[in-house]
């Protein structure tokens, strides 16, 4: 699904939450059999619409990353596109639930390291 439809006109989402939502069928009652909150998030254009903007922004927004200087901008950067992607597996059922794990890539883990072992040397207890 591409186009910048995509983003503007939230029947699109509206359509795919739809489809998705009653992939096992339905109730009697004409409810999601497994997953509701697909079914429910389709009825709210509101925020059909932004999630197409949203999904806009993330996506142009993320070669920038690279040349964010402060980690903890990228952090929240990174935050923000993991929980996209893992709602993306719940409510999509689209496979982007590990993808998230990709983004260990952006950080100098040495120095994340650095920056943790005292927190971690505190909770850990010390033997006698």
């Amino acid at each position: 699904m591409t186009g910048w439809i995509w983003f503007t006109d939230p029947r699109r989402i509206q359509d795919l939450l739809l489809g998705r939502s009653l992939i096992w069928g339905a109730t009697d009652a004409g409810e999601p059999v497994f997953n509701p909150l697909p079914y429910w998030m389709m009825q709210q254009e509101t925020l059909c619409r932004i999630i197409g903007f949203s999904t806009f922004v993330m996506e142009a927004g993320f070669p920038l990353i690279l040349f964010l200087p402060s980690p903890r901008a990228r952090l929240l950067f990174l935050l923000g596109v993991a929980f996209f992607h893992v709602s993306n597996t719940v409510l999509a059922y689209v496979g982007f639930g590990l993808f998230p794990i990709v983004f260990f890539i952006f950080f100098d883990l040495a120095d994340v390291r650095r920056r943790l072992a005292p927190y971690f040397r505190k909770l850990t207890p010390r033997s006698s």
